[in-house]
């Protein structure tokens, strides 16, 4: 998927530009007087490479320390600012917890109460060193940070957070038609998520964020429809809880969250990394399915969107089969990369590298995938698919490549892995006897499809024994 390059090479102009003189990292140490919200040490201008020091050996009362923490300006983008707290010294395992705060939300109203939004993620299991992450857009954004310590703890009562920030570059999803757009998870994903939609200028937009999708719906999937006119619009998505300074929009029904206290800043509340979420984008013209990822604990995946324009299809890659793919089954999903601004997609599958001798085709996928109809491919067969990328003026982008190929299983092959064998016969004979719900029973072995394994599987398994893909 292409990815934006404008954001940072803006960024490194405005830097070289307007902050060649970049200020020494600075020290920011706790008053000791701060151990309620209101009473918070305001820092102001706190940048990366920065240090945040104080003593607590409590988790009340006075042992709470306060910090409203104001980044310094810089060029726009999208930035992921973490700051990593080392509790004592050294390898010492004094024990202090960190936390960014919020405000309470109650059925979509904020009350201002002080809350906790997002706890530490341990770093590398060393209960030492303890990390937060926001993000921001360069704007001096606000947050709310607080530290704790533990009566008990061994080594020294101190800590120290440093603050680090990569530059985060969003994915281009291309160009949209002006109007009203929905973004979806619905059905797409069993991750409990959050959609949230930010303006040319990183403004959070007042209907433009989504936890639990509308009534009548009744999962924990999202789906935002807003009206958006022609301009450049950021996407945010993550699993829950993803905060801005907004509520909870009309029609949402997770209405109780804790939000942020300051305009540009975002920050999610989960420590669950490895993260795939499937969403669509549909303006009207049908569904485009991408995907975000949630590498790390606390990420956010980033998106852009172009609103209005008529483009080419931008460039696109066959993603799944892989080339030269073994022991595909007979009704294989075919996978592709969105094209940015494509509106549909064409897709043809054929006996040969040029897609001439055709034997499965369809026009105007919405989704970039599509499943092979049923008694379509035969086994043990080599077959070749591409795609086309069709734009809203008629203009298509052919796929990269533009043709791959992949074959069909053996009619024995259990193990999928190209080839009918001993390993394969092992397979059935285990669940020999066996039907779709009994224990032992392996639907591998199910090779006529009956949902038990006898006789019939055997034969087919022995008449196909010594077959192998592209012998």
């Amino acid at each position: 998927m292409p990815q934006v390059r404008l954001l940072p090479l803006v960024a490194a102009a405005l830097a070289s530009a307007v902050f060649a003189a970049a200020p020494a990292a600075a020290t920011w140490t706790s008053s000791g007087g701060n151990n309620l919200r209101q009473w918070s040490d305001f820092f102001d201008g706190v940048a990366p490479g920065d240090a945040i020091t104080g003593t607590s050996k409590q988790s009340c009362c006075s042992g709470l320390n306060y910090f409203r923490l104001r980044t310094a300006a810089r060029p726009p983008a999208i930035y992921r600012y973490t700051l990593t707290l080392q509790s004592g010294g050294g390898t010492q395992t004094a024990v202090h917890v960190p936390q960014i705060r919020g405000s309470t939300q109650v059925n979509g109203l904020i009350t201002g109460n002080d809350v906790l939004l997002q706890d530490y993620n341990s770093v590398g299991g060393q209960l030492q060193f303890r990390s937060n992450t926001w993000y921001g857009f360069g704007k001096q954004e606000s947050i709310y940070y607080r530290v704790y310590g533990a009566a008990g703890s061994v080594g020294t009562p101190t800590y120290t957070s440093t603050l680090t920030s990569e530059t985060v570059t969003p994915t281009d999803l291309g160009t949209f038609q002006p109007g009203q757009i929905t973004f979806s998870t619905v059905g797409l994903t069993a991750v409990d998520t959050v959609i949230a939609v930010f303006d040319d200028q990183f403004n959070s937009i007042s209907d433009g964020r989504n936890d639990d999708e509308p009534d009548p719906g009744t999962s924990l999937q999202s789906r935002l429809t807003t009206g958006l006119n022609p301009g450049v619009y950021y996407l945010a998505i993550s699993d829950k809880n993803l905060a801005t300074e907004k509520p909870a929009a009309p029609g949402d029904r997770s209405t109780n969250q804790p939000v942020l206290d300051f305009a540009f800043a975002v920050a999610n509340s989960s420590v669950v990394p490895g993260l795939t979420i499937p969403f669509s984008i549909d303006d009207g013209t049908g569904p485009r399915v991408f995907a975000a990822s949630k590498p790390r604990a606390h990420d956010i995946a980033w998106f852009k969107i172009t609103v209005g324009g008529s483009a080419a299809p931008g460039p696109f890659s066959l993603q799944i089969p892989a080339a030269d793919a073994l022991a595909q089954e007979l009704r294989p999903t075919l996978v592709w990369s969105p094209s940015p601004n494509a509106v549909s997609y064409d897709v043809v599958v054929a006996l040969d590298p040029a897609l001439q001798q055709v034997v499965a085709f369809t026009f105007g996928v919405a989704a970039n995938a599509w499943t092979v109809p049923d008694q379509t491919l035969q086994f043990n067969t080599r077959y070749y698919w591409g795609v086309q990328a069709n734009g809203p003026t008629g203009v298509q982008t052919a796929s990269t490549p533009s043709a791959r190929g992949f074959y069909t299983r053996c009619v024995g092959d259990a193990d999928r892995n190209g080839a009918v064998g001993a390993g394969d016969l092992t397979i059935v004979l285990i669940s020999f006897g066996r039907c779709a719900g009994s224990p032992g029973y392996d639907p591998r072995a199910d090779l006529d499809g009956n949902t038990c394994i006898g006789a019939a599987d055997l034969t087919l398994l022995l008449t196909s024994f010594g077959c192998a893909n592209g012998s």
